[in-house]
């Protein structure tokens, strides 16, 4: 967390069970929470219901996605294989600008991250 020029530590969960408790599942939709947002980070949860898609979008910044629970495929456009397959303790990195979707092959809660220098907007997503 930044306090005037100085960041401090920020504990956003102390353990997995506090991390999904932060954001339930809502009955046929994507439920975004943000969990930190600082200069240089911010941090989502998404809890997604089951066959719930996030449609193609890009985000202004690269993100991580990290799946806490559940399964999600990513599809990135340019790569090859297209779709990733994640699931609990899955890592993908997503370079900015790069249009990509998320589907819940199951309920799941997804971690993304944010890095790099936050513009004014960037959790708003493109699509």
């Amino acid at each position: 967390m930044v306090m005037g020029d100085v960041e401090k530590a920020a504990l956003l969960a102390a353990d997995a069970e506090t991390l999904l408790a932060s954001r339930p599942y809502v009955e046929g939709r994507v439920a975004p929470a943000r969990l930190f947002g600082g200069a240089s980070v911010r941090v989502m949860l998404l809890a997604f219901d089951a066959g719930q898609v996030m449609s193609e979008h890009r985000v202004t910044v690269p993100i991580l996605v990290q799946p806490v629970e559940g399964r999600v495929t990513v599809e990135v456009a340019g790569d090859e294989p297209a779709a990733h397959e994640l699931g609990a303790g899955g890592i993908l990195y997503v370079p900015a600008d790069l249009p990509h979707t998320v589907v819940a092959t199951e309920r799941a809660r997804v971690m993304v991250t944010m890095c790099g220098p936050i513009p004014h907007a960037a959790d708003r997503v493109e699509g």
